[in-house]
């Protein structure tokens, strides 16, 4: 974590964590928790200092892919996208509280992204975006859940996420964007040179993480109309963005190669934790005063 002051944290199993291999994180400003998931499907959730474990989704007896792609909180509650389909956590109780078999018949399909506005629940699964009412309706029961791709405007097949920005729904489907105004979904974005990586909505901003094939790298963010509005493209700095937010106006972008970086109009800023670039393998020597790991 970065603080007000620019000072790091660095959270680890030392620290209390309890596992390794994160895969997700998520942020439920109501009960001020991050939600963290690991690739093995445990769960903490830690708040100012004070980890909780929940371990239920891993011990679950319930075959399938049990792997959290990302999160979504509102309410009090994590709404966990997996390849079982969506996996509800009480973030007071600190228990996982229900399951969602949202795919054809009750079967499981997996679940890439996750959204709400004050009507409806949206799902983006590979069988399309799925949409179910946010209140007043038994939300385990598949039935409850209706395929909207295919129909007005929306093309059918696998949908890679779903967000909200301000009080617009939009639909990532492949390397194009489509916003739904009414009843209807429109064309917001596409760059067939730049296939994207990631998109997140944060302050009512849209940021895009987008590279080539040839290695070029950028992140955009957008204006309301879908037009770019801000491109952040710097050698040594963006070269594999993963994901990127807003915070007070500031953009942070999270690079696989360079790390955490922030750009104000002061310009760009750098926080990069002491330690390997990457993870210890496990090849290790020592000659009695110094370790030697290899990364």
């Amino acid at each position: 974590s970065i603080d007000a002051n620019d000072e790091a944290e660095r959270y680890d199993k030392v620290s209390g964590l309890g596992d390794v291999g994160i895969s997700c994180i998520g942020w439920d400003a109501g009960s001020e928790q991050v939600v963290i998931a690991y690739k093995n499907s445990n769960l903490d959730i830690l708040k100012h200092g004070t980890v909780k474990h929940i371990s239920d989704i891993s011990r679950s007896s319930i075959s399938g892919n049990k792997t959290i792609f990302s999160i979504y909180c509102k309410g009090g509650f994590a709404y966990l996208c997996s390849g079982l389909g969506i996996i509800v956590a009480n973030l007071s109780r600190y228990e996982i509280k229900d399951t969602w078999f949202i795919g054809s018949n009750g079967s499981q399909v997996k679940v890439n992204g996750l959204c709400s506005d004050a009507a409806f629940f949206y799902a983006a699964t590979d069988a399309g975006l799925k949409r179910a009412a946010a209140s007043g309706a038994d939300l385990s029961d598949f039935s409850n859940w209706i395929t909207i791709s295919g129909t007005n405007g929306l093309p059918p097949g696998t949908l890679a996420n779903v967000i909200t920005a301000g009080d617009k729904i939009i639909a990532q489907k492949n390397d194009s964007l489509f916003i739904l105004n009414g009843n209807t979904w429109n064309l917001f974005y596409t760059d067939p040179a730049w296939p994207i990586v990631s998109v997140t909505a944060s302050e009512n901003k849209i940021l895009i993480c987008q590279q080539t094939n040839t290695g070029n790298a950028r992140v955009i963010q957008l204006a309301a109309s879908g037009s770019i509005e801000k491109t952040f493209s710097q050698a040594g700095i963006i070269s594999s963005p993963l994901s990127a937010i807003t915070d007070n106006g500031k953009v942070w972008i999270a690079d696989r190669l360079n790390g955490l970086s922030r750009f104000s109009t002061a310009g760009a800023e750098r926080f990069i934790p002491n330690g390997p670039r990457g993870i210890a393998t496990g090849e290790m020597i020592s000659d009695g005063q110094h370790l030697y790991a290899a990364a």
